[in-house]
């Protein structure tokens, strides 16, 4: 009988010591993205709100794209989709609660699917705060750029058969540029979320510190500023 007590108690003391390593190894998930009450929903068909933080839980409804929700809180339980990685959050929506998958939020309001302009994604989303500024050079070039809320920026090339938009994101994160992204052109909308991938398609002309080329027409990519950039070429 005593050996069965002491088995019995060290099954306790192992089965504790289990349930503490693997609470120590849940992660928290930390930095300014995590620190917003309200986000934006940029998955484009939508985005499932599930019975439990996990891909095999049980459906409850979907939330439309660019719908703004708050999150109550986000969880340490990590998934990948689509190559983006990132925390389940418990959000409730039209008074009802559950989970989804937060590598498809951004505090960006996303643009109008397919728009295929960042000019008009900035000048509908974000509030200008300072007058365009016009700069012309020696070859006839003509770069216009424009202030808005929090130090967002919209820089325009123009010049003989050259033409491009890009638009500086501070504060943002990486992710958070893609889905505007993925979403600003539809041709885009299926790739995956891969910085720093060795694949040919997502090799840069220049060398920022992360970069996704999509195409000949859409770039996502870090500078040592600590910004984000989306550039949109001629022809696009």
């Amino acid at each position: 009988m005593q050996f069965y007590n002491t088995f019995k108690v060290g099954i306790f003391f192992i089965a504790l010591l289990a349930g503490l390593s693997i609470f120590s190894k849940s992660k928290k998930p930390t930095g300014s993205f995590y620190e917003a009450e309200y986000y934006y929903v940029l998955a484009n068909s939508g985005l499932p709100i599930r019975e439990k933080p996990s891909p095999k839980a049980a459906k409850l409804y979907k939330i439309p794209y660019n719908t703004k929700i708050k999150v109550d809180k986000f969880t340490g339980v990590e998934n990948t989709f689509q190559g983006l990685k990132n925390y389940w959050a418990k959000v409730t929506y039209n008074g009802r609660t559950g989970y989804l998958f937060s590598g498809f939020l951004s505090r960006l309001k996303g643009p109008k699917y397919n728009l295929r302009s960042l000019k008009r994604y900035a000048f509908d989303t974000f509030k200008q705060i300072e007058n365009t500024v016009i700069k012309k050079d020696a070859g006839d070039h003509k770069q216009q750029i424009t202030i808005f809320e929090n130090n967002i920026s919209l820089s325009i090339t123009e010049g003989f058969e050259t033409y491009g938009e890009t638009l500086f994101l501070p504060g943002f994160t990486y992710q958070e540029a893609f889905l505007i992204g993925i979403n600003l052109d539809s041709r885009y909308s299926k790739f995956s979320y891969k910085p720093d991938s060795d694949q040919e398609y997502f090799q840069c002309f220049y060398d920022p510190d992360e970069c996704i080329e999509m195409g000949d027409c859409l770039t996502v990519a870090t500078k040592n500023s600590g910004g984000i950039y989306i550039s949109i070429a001629a022809g696009c």
